[in-house]
C-alpha cells in the first residue's frame, strides 16, 4: 500500500492541501491503482501492434465550405451582442 508521506508528497507536487481523511482516502485508491498497473505488466503483449486509438478512423473531417445560413435574422436577434450583420465575442479579460 503507498504510505502517508507518498500521497502528501504526490499532494505537494499538485499543491493541494488534504485532510487527514482525505489522505487516507487516497492511500487506498492510489494503492488500487498502482495494483491495476501491476496487473497490467503481466499482460503478453509480444506481436502486438502498438496503436492510438481502438478504431481505426480515416478522413473524419469535412471541407469548411460557406454556405447561406437561411435564418441569419432569428440568429442575429437571439445573440446578446451583434455589430451590424455580425456577432459580437467577448473575452472574459475585456469584461474585467
Amino acid at each position: 500500500m503507498i504510505t502517508r508521506e507518498e500521497v502528501q508528497h504526490i499532494a505537494k507536487l499538485a499543491r493541494l492541501q488534504l485532510t487527514d481523511q482525505e489522505i487516507m482516502a487516497y492511500q487506498k485508491e492510489l494503492s488500487i491503482v498502482l495494483e491495476y498497473f501491476d496487473i497490467l505488466k503481466e499482460a503478453r503483449v509480444e506481436g502486438v501492434v502498438p496503436m492510438t486509438h481502438s478504431v481505426d478512423l480515416a478522413g473524419v473531417t469535412r471541407d469548411d465550405t460557406a454556405k447561406e445560413c437561411e435564418n441569419a435574422d432569428e440568429l442575429l436577434k437571439a445573440a446578446p451582442s451583434t455589430s451590424g450583420r455580425f456577432l459580437r465575442a467577448h473575452s472574459a479579460i475585456q469584461r474585467l
